[in-house]
């Protein structure tokens, strides 16, 4: 299971699975394309890293959530390669 430490931000409104917080595609979209260039192996060493919570700079900026969705996106591009092996 994937988990990873999330910072207490303050909101008006309480998150709830009701209310989730809303993502941000385009951030997510950006840090996708960021990672995929730095090539297979480096985005192999990035999702083994983001599956144990570890810090990984170029995702820092992005919610919990966002961190997720740009895994699960990597996860997706990654079985595409592995498929094509």
């Amino acid at each position: 299971m994937v988990t990873f430490q999330a910072l207490a931000v303050k909101s008006p409104t309480p998150v709830t699975s009701q209310n989730p917080p809303a993502m941000d595609q385009t951030k997510i979209h950006q840090c996708v394309e960021t990672l995929s260039l730095k090539g297979c192996e480096e985005v192999t060493k990035i999702i083994a890293a983001l599956e144990q919570g570890e810090p990984v700079a170029d995702t820092l900026e992005l919610t919990v959530e966002e961190r997720l969705a740009t895994l699960d996106e990597l996860r997706s591009i990654m079985a595409v390669y592995q498929a094509r092996k």
